[in-house]
Parts: structure tokens; C-alpha cells; sequence
């Protein structure tokens, strides 16, 4: 019954980390050029990394350490290569960023003796990420002269909300859980 628990865990903490990364990317190459230019989608994406990294630490407890440093460093240099066909410093900057992060995370776990607190701080980490740009959109759609009033933009946030609120929540389960994750 832990297994299956864990398994399904790291499942939900995977897709989440998938489509959550997948409307950071969205929102870091937005139709419009010239627009500004900020790190929030950036700092989304990485968050989503280091999430799909507990994710895959929760259904294959072997993958941890060095493993999950390394998988941290070079989704971000895979992605930055298949979209922009190089690797300019900025890529390095961020794969660099993010590994160490997880790096991070891993030793706040290890430091907690308990291995499936990557989960719960990966996503609030997730959670965290994702506020600036959700308070954004909700002021700019309540506002009293809306910009263009789409309901898809609020129940996509939504929708990406209980996502996030669905792996914090599993966050917690794994650590309540009895000898989940002990590290040795």
C-alpha cells in the first residue's frame, strides 16, 4: 500500500510539474516582441524542474543525490537547446541556478532525515513561484477598468491552482506518513 501510495504521489507531483512548466514556458515566450522582459517565468520554470525532480525521487527513491542534481542541470540546458538552438550564458546561468537549488533541497531534506521532504519543499517552492504572476492577473482582471475581462485566463489560474495546492497537500501526506523516506 506504500508503494502505491508513493507511486501516485510522484505521479501527481510529475504532471503538475509538467503543465505548470509547460504555462511558464507559455508565459516566457509570449506572441508579442519588444515586449519587457521578466525572470518570474524563469523562476516558474525552475520551480516546475525542481518539482518534476521530487516527483521522480518519490516514484524511484534510488534517483537522489548527485542523480537529481544532474537531471536538475540538464532539463534546462535540453529545453533552452531545442527552443533557442543554442546555449547562450543565460542558459548556463539558469541550469546552474536550478541545480543548485535542488542541491539545496536535498540537503535541507537530508538535514530533516526525511527524503520526502524534497516533495513538500519543491512545491512550495512551486506554490511560492507562482504567486506574483496569479496576484497580477487577478489585480489586472478586478481592476475597476479590466484590460480584456477572459474568463479562460481565471480558470486557468484556477485549474493550475488546485494543481499546486494538490502537491503541497501530497507534500505533506508523504511526510506524515509513516517511515516514508527515512534517510540512512
Amino acid at each position: 500500500m506504500q508503494l502505491v501510495r508513493r507511486v501516485v504521489a510522484g505521479v501527481l507531483c510529475v504532471m503538475t510539474a509538467v503543465i505548470t512548466g509547460y504555462w511558464a514556458l507559455r508565459l516566457m515566450f509570449p506572441p508579442v516582441n519588444g515586449g519587457p522582459q521578466s525572470w518570474w517565468p524563469a523562476i516558474m520554470l525552475g520551480a516546475s524542474i525542481l518539482l518534476l525532480g521530487g516527483g521522480i525521487h518519490t516514484v524511484v527513491p534510488p534517483v537522489r543525490g548527485a542523480w537529481l542534481v544532474l537531471f536538475a542541470a540538464a532539463f534546462p540546458l535540453v529545453l533552452y537547446a531545442v527552443h533557442f538552438r543554442a546555449l547562450p550564458s543565460r542558459c548556463w546561468f539558469f541550469a546552474l541556478a536550478v541545480a543548485l537549488c535542488m542541491w539545496i533541497t536535498q540537503a535541507l531534506a537530508s538535514a530533516l532525515k526525511r527524503a520526502q521532504y524534497v516533495v513538500l519543499i519543491t512545491s512550495l517552492i512551486l506554490a511560492a513561484s507562482w504567486v506574483p504572476v496569479s496576484v497580477n492577473t487577478l489585480r489586472g482582471y478586478f481592476s475597476p477598468t479590466p484590460r480584456s475581462p477572459d474568463p479562460m485566463v481565471l480558470f486557468s489560474l484556477l485549474a493550475l491552482w488546485v494543481l499546486i495546492f494538490e502537491s503541497v497537500v501530497v507534500g505533506i501526506l508523504l511526510c506524515k506518513s509513516p517511515r516514508s523516506g527515512a534517510t540512512r
